[in-house]
This record gives structure tokens, sequence and C-alpha cells, in this order.
């Protein structure tokens, strides 16, 4: 296994597709894919006797990943087989075909045995190696978390102003003193957060007001590899309700958003609480700043818990 190359040049081009697109790249999952192979293969063929590239530089194993990942409970296993498939890449696997495009070439592997003075060899002089090795190294070295690589679970707005101010100061009581209209302090290490008042408006009024992001999230992702899968999740009708308005978020199979007033008879996904705790979470768009239990937020649906997980944040939920 030469870790560096796989990790790095896996890393950097989950970052040359996230740069280009707005889809979420969940950069653990790529990073456990691109080694994957090696980590089942290696033991396995020293094991066996065979050669360390296996069943799991495959296609039969990618693809099965890949299909896996069509299942709504699975979807992050795409992540895990975009990183195998950068893997294969870095490992010139055509040119093991009777590997890469097993059983075509017959069902047994080549019988070998463990070579390590042979691998020093390779590491030691055979420059593409030496050359991915030391790209690798430098992109992981460079790129710690690229922008636009986040958590399957991330889904960050575009740059908004926010309620929320940070002021460093060195005790809870000068801030009391210079911010005696704060509503709450918490503190962390020497960053102390204050929530100022929140304007508490029309629940109708703040979803409106994210309908272009939303449409500017969803649309482009439509378009791109994913969009077919994308889009068997659509349409999708979110409920929100308050303790005086009712309020409907509709997503059609287009990405078109829009609202309208009461309920739905079936949402995929149903948001409850107080007109304060709905406005203070789609105001901040951070959850820590709402009342815990203040919301009650659930998917309705499999494909509304789907929409949930890659929605959530933008709604501060």
């Amino acid at each position: 296994m030469f870790l560096f190359a796989h990790l790095g040049i896996g890393l950097g081009l989950a970052w040359l597709l996230a740069w280009k697109s707005p889809a979420r790249f969940d950069y653990r999952l790529i990073l456990f894919g691109a080694i994957l192979p090696d980590l089942i293969d290696k033991p396995l063929g020293y094991a066996l006797g065979l050669e360390t590239r296996i069943w799991s530089h495959t296609f039969v194993f990618l693809f099965a990943i890949l299909a896996v990942s069509f299942a709504p409970r699975f979807w992050i296993l795409r992540f895990v087989g975009f990183g195998v498939a950068t893997h294969l890449l870095v490992d010139r696997i055509w040119e093991m075909p009777w590997v890469v495009l097993y059983p075509a070439y017959g069902w047994s592997f080549h019988p070998a045995s463990l070579d390590a003075e042979r691998w020093i060899e390779t590491l030691l002089h055979d420059p593409l190696v030496q050359a991915g090795e030391v790209v690798g190294a430098l992109i992981l070295i460079v790129v710690d978390r690229p922008p636009g690589i986040h958590t399957a679970w991330d889904s960050p707005g575009p740059t908004r102003k926010s309620t929320l101010n940070k002021v460093d100061i060195e005790t809870h009581r000068s801030v009391a003193r210079l911010l005696p209209c704060a509503r709450t302090i918490r503190i962390s290490k020497l960053i102390i957060q204050t929530d100022l008042p929140i304007h508490v408006g029309s629940i109708a009024d703040l979803l409106d007001h994210l309908r272009p992001e939303i449409e500017a999230q969803l649309k482009p992702n439509l378009q791109g590899i994913f969009g077919g899968v994308i889009r068997r999740y659509l349409p999708q009708a979110w409920a929100f309700k308050t303790e005086v308005e009712t309020v409907t978020l509709t997503v059609d199979s287009q990405g078109n958003v829009s609202m309208r007033s009461g309920g739905s008879p079936n949402p995929d996904v149903l948001v409850k609480g107080s007109l304060d705790a709905l406005s203070a979470a789609l105001n901040t768009r951070n959850p820590a700043m709402v009342r815990p239990g203040s919301i009650e937020a659930k998917a309705l649906t499999s494909k509304g818990n789907m929409a949930f997980e890659f929605f959530r944040n933008r709604f501060g939920l």
C-alpha cells in the first residue's frame, strides 16, 4: 500500500469535483474508501498466498458498493465508492485486466507470496510511485479540509449576515456590562458568544427568504452525476407548524421551491415548535441557539428522511 498517494490523490480529486460543483462530499468516507481495497485485499492475499490485488480491486466490488448506495439508508456509501474508484485509478488497475474485470478471465487469482524487498525496490526506484507519494503527501499537508468538502450531513449555505456576535473578553461580568441586552451567554474557551434579540416574524416570510437558496443548492445537483438519484426523492413536502400558523414548503421534481399556507395531508417532514423557537432557528441557522426540546422535527417518509439529513442545517434544525 502506498498510503500517501491513495489518500492524497483521492482527496485531491474530491476537492476538484467539489470546487466545480455545489454537491457535498464527505471527505472522511472518501479517505476510507481510498484505502479500503488494500485494507481488505492485502491481509487476504497474504493469508491465501495470492497476489494482493484481488476481490476488492475489481469492478464487481466497486459496482456493488454503488448499487447498495441507491438504498435510502445507505446513500452515503456513494462517497466510499468514490474513494474506491480513486484507489483503482492510482493503482493503474487497467494494467491488470484479469483483476479489474474479474471474473471475465476466470474465477481464480494468481498465486504470489509476500515480497517486502520488491515493495521497497518499487518505492525507491519507480518514478511514478515516488511522484504519487510526494503529490499525495503534499495534498494532505496543504488541503487539510478543502473548501467545498463537507461531511455528508453538512449543508452550509451562502454567506449570510448572522445575528450571532463573538466577543473576545475575559470574564462573564465584563460581558454583562458591555452587552446588557444579551439574552444568553455561552462560554467556550476564550470565545463568548452572545445571542442578541432575534426578530420574530412570520414563518412564511422566513421560509420565503430561504427559497432561492434551496433552489440554488438543489438545481445544479439535479444536473450532475447523481441527478437521477436525487430525483428519486422528489417531490418533497415539508410542513412547519407553530401555535399561530402552518406553512407547507414544497419542492417539485425540477427543484422548484414553492410555499403555501396550511398543512399537507401527507408531508414528508413535519416540523413543530413555538413561533419564537422556529424564528430563532430560521434566523440563525444554528441549532445551538434554540432551546433544546422547543422544536420537534421528524421525517415521516423514507425520502423525507434522506432530504431532512441533507437540508436540516439549512433550517437550523
